[in-house]
């Protein structure tokens, strides 16, 4: 259930490369960091 006072919002990414194929880590860095920036931005958080 989503607390009184929040938000739902799905967001879908899609990510690639011109020059190489992504590795889960280079997706899960670029993900980190959209996660952090969207939290600095907006206050957003991953619900758990």
């Amino acid at each position: 259930q989503v607390p009184e006072g929040k938000k739902s919002v799905m967001l879908r990414f899609w990510m690639g490369s011109d020059e190489k194929t992504l590795s889960s880590e280079d997706i899960e860095q670029r993900l980190k960091a959209i996660i952090k920036a969207l939290n600095k931005a907006t206050g957003a958080e991953i619900r758990q």
